[in-house]
């Protein structure tokens, strides 16, 4: 599993890179090149928690996100990379990656239009710009992430931390540019099947309910910035994975 997530990495980017592993599986003996360095922290946390405590880890400027089912397109990084330096750009451009999941992914996520907040029914609101975009893969930089302080851990899951994260960096001047091509592919399966019980449960009963509540206030004022540390709020170990 982890081995693939690197090796597919090696094809995807050419550069000089890190890659930062939150998992509580312990480490496996991998593979690995001489451009490439690895760190592993152990966590039993929720998903965002683990992606909180990956970035603040990390020595780059530039950060790129990914779950351990993930198979990266060939070259698709690396494209992304040189399009941010063609760019005009500083460190609140953020360029947006498409992704696809499950074998039973819609045919909209190889287009611009997903990664559109108004495509989706939870940002169809007054409260959220019509223009706004969604970062759930790509580049984001390290500096833009910490002034604002990355993730919300008080939404459990991948899905909705990204699309607070999202929200909060436009409204902080964020400009978000879509990448054309796929950066990589994700091979769970929707819905209670497989291990993917917790997260949908988490999706539906808690952060869903959650962002609504918090965007779709009537009388919204965007909370842009939040505790760095933020993670440390929430349990060490996620109750719907690991039950007491």
């Amino acid at each position: 599993m982890f081995q693939n997530v690197y090796d597919s990495f090696l094809t995807t980017f050419h550069g000089t890179f890190e890659i930062v592993f939150v998992t509580p599986c312990d480490m496996p003996k991998l593979k690995t090149v001489p451009r490439g360095s690895i760190q592993w922290y152990r966590d039993f946390g929720c998903p965002s928690r683990a992606l909180q405590i990956g970035w603040l880890n990390a020595k780059a400027d530039w950060l790129c996100f990914a779950t351990d089912d993930a198979t990266f397109d060939s070259d698709t990084l690396n494209q992304a990379y040189t399009r941010l330096w063609k760019h005009n750009f500083d460190y609140k451009t953020v360029i947006v990656c498409k992704y696809t999941e499950s074998d039973n992914w819609s045919k909209w996520m190889l287009t611009p239009f997903y990664y559109k907040a108004w495509f989706h029914g939870d940002f169809r609101h007054p409260n959220i710009p019509i223009h706004f975009g969604l970062y759930m893969n790509g580049l984001i930089s390290k500096q833009l992430m910490s002034e604002i302080g990355g993730f919300d851990c008080k939404y459990e899951t991948m899905a909705y931390t990204y699309n607070d994260l999202s929200m909060r960096a436009q409204f902080y001047g964020a400009s978000f540019i879509i990448e054309d091509n796929r950066l990589d592919h994700c091979t769970w399966q929707p819905k209670e099947s497989s291990d993917h019980g917790p997260v949908h449960r988490a999706v539906m009963e808690h952060d869903a309910p959650l962002f609504r509540g918090v965007y779709w206030t009537k009388r919204f004022k965007p909370v842009i910035k939040i505790p760095i540390n933020n993670y440390k709020n929430v349990a060490e170990r996620w109750p719907r994975r690991f039950p007491q």
